[in-house]
């Protein structure tokens, strides 16, 4: 199984954000943070209440080869809660611009003060309720949509970076220098029939 993983800022501005259900609290574009010298989406959020979707579907740049199967999903999101009462509220895939359905919410606080990363998805072979292919995670538009909450009193959320890491296997190899595997009758002086495997590909 191979990886790739990317990170994409909140600057410039996100995607796009998307409000539902009782979702008030909206976020703002990214200012100067608190913590940190360099830009971060804000959420100000009322004592038990919810953030909007904050929608970060650019910059990723990913480049999964062509035949590959995707195998899982693991997100993480660098982010802070001012006083220490910020949580997930849902922390979605976005495919193809469109917020997913089965959220990844972490029980752990949002670190109050300086923003550190918070793990998502339950492993190397997690799709996030759905099925992939190369060209949707490739795309300008894959993403995820992160909804902060309050417990417990008002504070300030705030994202600053994501990261995506995607689990894949490459397709099998078909040819060798031009080549179909059938008609190759040694590699590197040993029978095909006795290679199992090609720089770790079947």
């Amino acid at each position: 199984m191979a990886s790739s993983t990317n990170t994409a800022a909140t600057t410039p501005v996100p995607y796009g954000y998307q409000a539902g259900g009782y979702q008030t609290r909206p976020w703002t574009e990214p200012v100067p943070s608190t913590w940190n010298s360099t830009a971060s989406a804000v959420c100000n959020l009322n004592a038990n209440t919810v953030g909007w979707f904050l929608v970060i579907a650019n910059g990723f740049g990913f480049a999964i080869p062509a035949g590959a199967t995707i195998d899982g999903i693991v997100i993480d999101v660098e982010c802070s809660g001012g006083s220490g009462k910020t949580y997930d509220s849902e922390v979605v895939a976005v495919k193809g611009g469109v917020v997913g359905s089965t959220s990844r919410a972490s029980a752990t606080v949002w670190s109050g003060g300086s923003h550190t990363w918070l793990g998502h998805g339950t492993g190397q072979n997690d799709l996030w309720g759905t099925t992939w292919t190369p060209a949707q995670i490739n795309a300008a538009d894959f993403g995820v949509a992160v909804s902060p909450k309050s417990v417990g009193g008002t504070d300030i959320a705030e994202i600053h970076n994501v990261r995506i890491t995607v689990y894949y296997t490459p397709t099998s190899i078909k040819t060798v220098n031009g080549l179909t595997k059938s008609s190759v009758k040694t590699w590197n002086g040993l029978a095909m029939s006795s290679v199992k495997s090609i720089n770790g590909l079947t």
